[in-house]
């Protein structure tokens, strides 16, 4: 058979910034899958607003990494804990970070330490010192620089990061336009981080937060490439 002629590719994934559409389908997903195995609980047994967020937010969209960390997850329900909670979805992404690893390795077009020196570098400047999850870059420094584009779209392909708003300002007003970054869930170092602001890719609700966050620099990312590429 033939690509595009006898069949066709249906794309099920979502990009965090449709969040509304993101968390509808993945509660239709959840829903019917659940019915479909003849168990009689509902979603909202497990769940709490906030935990099923989360684990929309921890899937970056795919709806098969949904469905896996979401039976990682019941793995954890007992006698004692009868519901997921944000915490253990968050410990279940970061474990998974090894499995995103392997695709790094595997599927990555660029060099594997470069990506891995970057990961490492969002982490500690956005999570571990600004304890957020979201960070800006400029989009007109971005488009002059295609080296660094081309490593922030690997990264973004590679579900490492996440793209929640391709033109906003940042606060305070410097006239510039930006693109706002998030990082994945597997990147936490915790699940229960102490000082840590999490922002949500709502830009009806949460704006003001991305406008807020701190911002990531060409030149930053440019030693990396610099040290890693020699």
């Amino acid at each position: 058979m033939e690509l595009n002629a006898d069949i066709y590719d249906i794309d099920l994934d979502y990009t965090l910034d449709k969040w509304g559409d993101l968390k509808r389908f993945k509660k239709d997903l959840l829903t019917t899958s659940i019915r479909l195995s003849k168990s009689s609980i509902e979603v909202d047994e497990i769940f709490n607003e906030e935990s099923f967020e989360q684990l929309c937010l921890a899937s970056g969209g795919v709806p098969r990494d949904f469905l896996v960390l979401f039976n990682k997850c019941c793995s954890t329900i007992n006698e004692s804990t009868t519901k997921i909670n944000v915490p253990t979805v968050r410990e279940v992404a970061i474990q998974n970070y090894a499995n995103k690893k392997v695709a790094l390795e595997k599927d990555s077009l660029m060099n594997e330490n470069l990506l891995e020196h970057v990961i490492n570098f969002l982490r500690d400047k956005v999570f571990v010192e600004k304890r957020t999850n979201v960070f800006l870059i400029d989009n007109e420094m971005l488009e002059r620089d295609e080296e660094v584009k081309n490593l922030i779209r690997e990264l973004i392909d590679l579900r490492f990061l996440h793209i929640i708003d391709n033109n906003t300002s940042a606060a305070p007003s410097d006239v510039k336009r930006y693109s706002a970054y998030l990082l994945d869930v597997s990147l936490y170092t915790n699940g229960r981080p102490r000082n840590f602001k999490e922002v949500k890719p709502d830009l009806k609700i949460q704006r003001d937060d991305i406008r807020s966050s701190p911002r990531i620099t060409i030149a930053n990312l440019k030693e990396i490439i610099k040290i890693n590429v020699l």
